[in-house]
């Protein structure tokens, strides 16, 4: 039996509450007990899901959003790409890939912006990099409580024109994602 992956783009706000709760499900599977101590306790709700399903039923996603950050002196607006999960029954068969492919042209377009940005552990850096991802960064500033705060985790663009990303940190002026 062949399965098919297919792939949807829904705002979040228009996402059913059993597609919400299997989505939280597939979020604590995959990041549960992976937190590190420098990571925050909230995070940026995304605008948009990629929900990729087989049989009618979601097993693999992520959340985008569309945010100005401060990379050096630049005010920038990037499409934030987060919460990337594969439920671990569909784990190793492309299904993460096919999203991220999908919704490179979809920031592109839709979202209006030259970059897709992401942080994300050190062992998956070779995983986005195969995608054309590149690491500019070890490290990313945020707002949580009024605080301006440091993770320190990998930070990854996508070129998505012929822009060069400027130099210096970056600054999400906000959650994380």
């Amino acid at each position: 039996m062949t399965c098919s992956l297919q792939i949807e783009f829904i705002r979040s706000s228009q996402i059913s509450p059993d597609d919400q709760q299997t989505i939280d499900r597939l979020d604590h599977l995959a990041f549960a007990g992976k937190v590190a101590e420098d990571d925050p306790n909230e995070w940026a709700d995304s605008d948009w899901m990629v929900l990729g399903r087989i049989d009618g039923e979601i097993v693999t996603q992520l959340g985008l959003l569309k945010r100005k950050i401060r990379a050096g002196a630049v005010l920038l607006p990037v499409g934030g790409v987060g919460g990337v999960a594969t439920h671990p029954a569909w784990q190793r068969r492309g299904l993460s890939t096919a999203l991220l492919r999908a919704a490179a042209p979809f920031i592109q377009t839709e979202l209006k912006v030259s970059f897709g940005l992401l942080n994300c552990a050190n062992e998956s850096q070779p995983f986005y990099a195969r995608l054309g991802w590149k690491t500019v960064a070890a490290e990313l500033w945020f707002m949580e409580n009024k605080k301006r705060r440091l993770l320190q985790t990998p930070v990854m663009i996508l070129p998505l024109s012929t822009h060069e990303w400027p130099q210096g940190e970056i600054d999400l002026g906000g959650l994380p994602w």
